[in-house]
């Protein structure tokens, strides 16, 4: 953050995102910070995820666009031969589309024509994109170096420790004794970007059991869609269902 001529950091200690865009560049200036996720870890992904408003310019002095209207940012560094957050959702509702498009199911799915027929209606409306949060733009960044030929691993930060032996040892355990290394492959990083058009909060600041409920539910429909009627046909995605990877829209339903 604030080597990057895309991003620029403010006094106020806001920064201004630059996304290219075929009309023009677009600006997204950060408002608050909804939730930071090992952001610091230069071998993880370092996510950061911000409320921000689109912005006419990177100036200090700017004004909001004349919709004024507020979405999250998600920073990221994803692994080189990671898909996107477009991607996956692209492929996802392609695949989707494409099962309930079949007019008779292969000898060995027909056990899903019941599931089908009842989702039919909410796959031929679209509404099942409402289970989605809805991309307004992406942006695909730099990528990070090859690990050098001959290169070391070190563990931890280069002054933590006073001894050779102690800088060279893995870290302590829960139990205060040290553990053993885990093998890693640091793969090339590349950076992404991604706004999303509704204002969430993360799953884990909900305020009430009734949020926590509305979500919970919409996220198994959610899987529901995938599990059920993408993966029996292709098994090239993964679903996470945590706390750092649920970000909620408590608006109303969009139609």
């Amino acid at each position: 953050m604030g080597y990057d001529e895309m991003i620029e950091r403010h006094d106020n200690g806001r920064y201004t995102y630059q996304i290219p865009d075929p009309k023009g560049s677009r600006f997204f200036r950060t408002i608050d910070t909804i939730l930071e996720h090992r952001s610091n870890n230069i071998t993880g992904r370092m996510t950061r995820i911000w409320l921000v408003e689109e912005v006419t310019s990177s100036a200090a002095d700017t004004t909001p666009t004349a919709a004024g209207c507020t979405c999250v940012l998600k920073d990221v560094w994803l692994n080189e031969s990671a898909s996107t957050e477009r991607e996956i959702q692209d492929n996802i509702f392609k695949d989707i589309e494409s099962f309930f498009a079949l007019s008779s199911l292969p000898a060995d799915k027909t056990e899903l024509a019941e599931l089908k027929g009842a989702r039919q209606q909410l796959v031929d409306s679209k509404r099942y994109k409402e289970y989605f949060l809805k991309i307004e733009t992406d942006y695909m960044g730099d990528k990070t170096k090859q690990v050098a030929d001959g290169g070391i691993r070190l563990n931890g930060l280069p002054g933590e420790r006073t001894t050779d032996a102690e800088f060279h040892a893995p870290s302590l355990n829960a139990n205060g004794q040290y553990g053993q290394y885990l093998d890693q492959a640091y793969p090339r990083k590349k950076q992404y970007w991604v706004v999303f058009e509704e204002n969430c909060v993360a799953f884990g600041k909900l305020k009430t059991l009734g949020e926590v409920m509305d979500v919970v539910v919409q996220t198994l429909i959610r899987m529901f869609s995938i599990f059920t009627f993408f993966l029996p046909f292709s098994c090239s995605y993964h679903a996470f269902s945590s706390s750092a990877d649920v970000l909620c829209w408590l608006g109303t339903p969009r139609r």
